[in-house]
């Protein structure tokens, strides 16, 4: 879609100014970029399904595969993944399966934690954890029946990183959270450690 310089202004004006503020120079035409895409998406009904998986596709480090959101949503997704595609909001990967996954890119995923707000976020974030609660359940019971030792360490290596940002979001200070984020956007290097034990 092209818009004219009245549109581009008019949106310029819309956008919030510490949002606005907390990127670089060279990342503010990516920002206007992104919002003209959500208003675009907002303005057609049948992009609402599309616009929460990407918000809930953003929230997430290692993105999220194709049955999982097929899972979560309980409905069919590929009209909605086939937007989010065209729009370059997501970014197909193909699993060691030959799945696929989706997920976004790292200015794109702070661009995410910045537009959601408190309580969507925590909406979108008790489905994750009751997703991943349900799916790591499932995995380690059917292993552990198998005596499979190695299948359950896969299991749970496959999703340490979306597992860790969910007790991030849960355990952390919001502030931390997002100071997090935005030193992880900037490409600096973090280290935490979570020391827990299962009991299988």
């Amino acid at each position: 879609m092209i818009y004219s310089l009245k549109e581009i202004y008019e949106q310029c004006m819309k956008m919030d100014y510490q949002m606005v503020r907390s990127v670089s120079d060279q990342e503010r035409p990516l920002l206007l970029s992104l919002e003209f895409l959500l208003q675009t998406l907002e303005s057609q009904p049948q992009s609402k399904l599309a616009l929460d998986i990407f918000f809930l596709v953003g929230l997430v480090p290692n993105g999220l595969h194709y049955e999982d959101l097929s899972r979560m949503f309980e409905v069919a997704i590929d009209k909605a993944m086939e937007i989010l595609q065209t729009c370059c909001l997501v970014e197909t990967l193909s699993d060691d399966q030959g799945g696929r996954k989706y997920k976004v890119s790292p200015f794109v995923d702070y661009f995410v934690d910045l537009k959601i707000d408190k309580v969507n976020k925590r909406e979108l974030y008790d489905i994750l954890a009751a997703h991943y609660e349900s799916k790591i359940q499932e995995s380690v019971r059917a292993f552990h029946h198998q005596s499979n030792i190695k299948g359950i360490e896969e299991c749970l290596e496959e999703h340490e990183l979306n597992v860790l940002n969910l007790l991030s979001f849960y355990l952390l200070p919001e502030e931390e959270v997002g100071n997090k984020m935005e030193e992880e956007t900037k490409g600096k290097d973090l280290h935490s450690e979570l020391d827990f034990e299962q009991d299988l």
